[in-house]
Protein backbone atom coordinates (compact mmCIF):
# COMPACT_ATOMS: atom_id res chain seq x y z
CA UNK A 1 0.00 0.00 0.00
CA UNK A 2 1.30 3.46 -0.90
CA UNK A 3 1.30 6.22 1.67
CA UNK A 4 0.16 9.76 1.01
CA UNK A 5 3.80 10.88 1.21
CA UNK A 6 4.80 8.76 -1.81
CA UNK A 7 3.37 11.32 -4.20
CA UNK A 8 4.77 14.34 -2.36
CA UNK A 9 7.61 16.40 -3.83
CA UNK A 10 11.14 16.81 -2.54
CA UNK A 11 13.04 20.10 -2.42
CA UNK A 12 14.88 19.03 -5.57
CA UNK A 13 11.58 18.30 -7.31
CA UNK A 14 10.25 21.70 -6.33
CA UNK A 15 13.43 23.51 -7.37
CA UNK A 16 13.22 21.92 -10.84
CA UNK A 17 9.55 22.87 -11.14
CA UNK A 18 10.22 26.49 -10.19
CA UNK A 19 13.49 26.78 -12.11
CA UNK A 20 15.46 27.84 -9.04
CA UNK A 21 18.16 26.27 -6.88
CA UNK A 22 17.42 24.06 -3.88
CA UNK A 23 18.93 26.81 -1.68
CA UNK A 24 16.35 29.25 -3.01
CA UNK A 25 13.60 26.77 -2.10
CA UNK A 26 15.09 26.55 1.42
CA UNK A 27 15.15 30.34 1.66
CA UNK A 28 11.52 30.58 0.53
CA UNK A 29 10.61 27.98 3.13
CA UNK A 30 12.52 29.79 5.89
CA UNK A 31 10.90 33.13 5.01
CA UNK A 32 7.43 31.58 4.76
CA UNK A 33 7.09 32.62 1.10
CA UNK A 34 6.92 29.19 -0.54
CA UNK A 35 4.51 26.28 -0.44
CA UNK A 36 3.88 24.90 3.03
CA UNK A 37 6.45 22.17 3.77
CA UNK A 38 5.72 18.93 5.61
CA UNK A 39 8.49 17.91 7.99
CA UNK A 40 8.78 14.12 8.05
CA UNK A 41 11.99 14.07 10.06
CA UNK A 42 14.90 16.27 11.07
CA UNK A 43 16.17 16.61 7.51
CA UNK A 44 13.27 15.24 5.52
CA UNK A 45 10.94 17.80 3.95
CA UNK A 46 8.20 17.12 1.42
CA UNK A 47 5.68 19.30 -0.36
CA UNK A 48 2.13 18.20 -1.11
CA UNK A 49 1.30 18.61 -4.83
CA UNK A 50 -1.85 20.61 -4.00
CA UNK A 51 0.19 23.09 -1.93
CA UNK A 52 2.72 23.42 -4.76
CA UNK A 53 -0.03 23.98 -7.35
CA UNK A 54 -1.67 26.62 -5.16
CA UNK A 55 1.70 28.36 -4.66
CA UNK A 56 2.52 28.27 -8.37
CA UNK A 57 -0.90 29.67 -9.28
CA UNK A 58 -0.40 32.40 -6.68
CA UNK A 59 2.84 33.56 -8.28
CA UNK A 60 1.43 33.29 -11.79
CA UNK A 61 3.29 30.15 -12.91
CA UNK A 62 1.14 27.47 -14.47
CA UNK A 63 3.77 25.33 -16.21
CA UNK A 64 6.72 23.75 -14.40
CA UNK A 65 10.02 25.27 -15.48
CA UNK A 66 11.38 22.05 -16.96
CA UNK A 67 8.44 21.97 -19.37
CA UNK A 68 8.88 25.57 -20.57
CA UNK A 69 10.61 26.09 -23.93
CA UNK A 70 14.24 27.14 -23.60
CA UNK A 71 14.48 26.16 -19.92
CA UNK A 72 18.00 25.51 -18.70
CA UNK A 73 18.08 24.36 -15.06
CA UNK A 74 20.71 26.21 -13.02
CA UNK A 75 22.19 22.90 -11.87
CA UNK A 76 22.41 21.38 -15.37
CA UNK A 77 25.81 20.63 -16.86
Amino acid sequence: MRSQHDRCLTRDDLSRMLGVSARTVQRLEREGNGPKPMRLGYRTVRYHPDEVAQFMNGIGVSTPAELRPGFDHPGAL
